[in-house]
């Protein structure tokens, strides 16, 4: 899976991918892999361009494994969003 994973990132991140990058996707494989800076690399992307996909933020289960991390709830607060747990 994580090779699938690789591939796919190479892919939509080479500068000849032509279709829209959604940061909001790529930061999901990022969490994925276990790469928390460059899964928030990515959210904080999304963030600015307001990546409609960020309103899944705070339920998506693809990002549990960053969930406990302190940028997810900073983020989820300047979305004015809460957590599953209902806390911001």
């Amino acid at each position: 899976m994580h090779d699938e994973a690789r591939r796919t990132l190479t892919d939509v991140l080479a500068p000849s991918y032509q279709f829209p990058r959604r940061p909001y996707h790529i930061a999901l494989v990022y969490a994925a892999l276990g790469e928390a800076d460059a899964c928030f690399e990515w959210l904080e992307r999304g963030f600015v361009q307001r990546d409609a996909n960020m309103a899944h933020l705070a339920v998506d289960p693809v990002l549990d494994p960053v969930r406990s991390d302190p940028r997810l709830k900073n983020l989820l607060e300047r979305m004015r969003l809460t957590d599953v747990q209902g806390q911001p």
